[in-house]
């Protein structure tokens, strides 16, 4: 085949010339087409990140990895060192997703697939972990038994969605809603929940709850944020799921931002014993909602 002269079309069919097309291209990286880029320095950047991560500096670590990852993406240390890294930096899916990637650069390598085994149980470890330990702070906390004279005493009604409210969670929403007086209440939510519930006013840098009570429905989102400065007179939480662990964090939260003995209630009688917490403390039935409207 003839050479392609510089100024003639480029073969690739793009219409330009081939200097301003591959042309361009090739002349620019002759040293990568020839031999590769030079790595030269990337066993020199392998081991300060690995020691930086020693060190227990994630972001350097990462930062060093990453950058070993731009020219050589098949790279599975650097892979499998990042993933450790940014599962320590608390992003578990990142990590997951990156030893997956290990894997399929190096399959005869089995350090990755435990790593990742290890991974992929640690919340379902965690989980059982915290409901062992939930039962054993219910001396930290007041569980709630009649809603209607706990709130009695409060100055208003601060009810925050903390949670999304899907169709298992109407239910019992309306019926906490209904047991509070409606002349005192305003309802709030946290970002980014979902809910189709009118009237609710999202938190914000400039609207947040004030004083009286704060029921946090749901223990999904943490309210560190707003909490101190909401100033509540107390703070009722509200577990909707089986979710242990979150219940422990926003227990420790309240605790140490707003009420050092808050309250609790569980959506259901069927979770509080699922979660072994006191069952009478939970949102009220149905008949007992009406007979107190009436």
């Amino acid at each position: 085949m003839e050479p392609v002269g510089r100024n003639h079309p480029c073969p690739c069919g793009s219409g330009r010339r081939y200097k301003e097309c591959h042309g361009a291209i090739s002349a620019a990286r002759p040293a990568e087409t020839a031999a590769g880029p030079d790595l030269s320095w990337v066993p020199a950047l392998m081991q300060a990140a690995l020691a930086a991560q020693k060190r227990g500096n994630c972001g350097e670590a990462a930062e060093g990895y990453r950058r070993v990852l731009a020219v050589d993406s098949s790279n599975f240390d650097a892979t499998h060192m990042l993933a450790l890294v940014e599962y320590e930096d608390g992003h578990p899916e990142n990590a997951l997703s990156l030893l997956r990637r290990a894997i399929e650069l190096r399959p005869d390598i089995g350090v990755a697939r435990h790593n990742l085994r290890t991974l992929e149980s640690m919340p379902r470890v965690e989980q059982e972990i915290c409901r062992d330990v939930l039962p054993r702070l219910i001396a930290r906390i007041e569980p709630v038994e009649d809603i209607e004279r706990f709130a009695s005493s409060a100055t208003r009604v601060h009810l925050v969605i903390a949670d999304d409210v899907d169709a298992t969670l109407q239910s019992p929403f309306e019926r906490l809603r209904r047991a509070f007086d409606r002349t005192r209440l305003r309802l709030w939510a946290q970002p980014e929940v979902s809910f189709e519930i009118a009237d609710v006013h999202t938190i914000d840098a400039t609207a947040r709850p004030e004083g009286g009570l704060v029921v946090l429905f749901g223990a999904a989102r943490s309210p560190a944020a707003w909490l101190r400065e909401a100033r509540p007179e107390r703070v009722l939480l509200v577990v909707v799921r089986d979710e242990p662990c979150a219940v422990i964090d926003r227990i420790d939260e309240i605790s140490a931002l707003a009420d050092p003995h808050p309250a609790l209630l569980c959506a259901t009688r069927t979770l509080a014993e699922r979660l072994q917490l006191p069952q009478p403390a939970v949102v009220p039935e149905a008949d007992s909602v009406a007979a107190v409207g009436t």
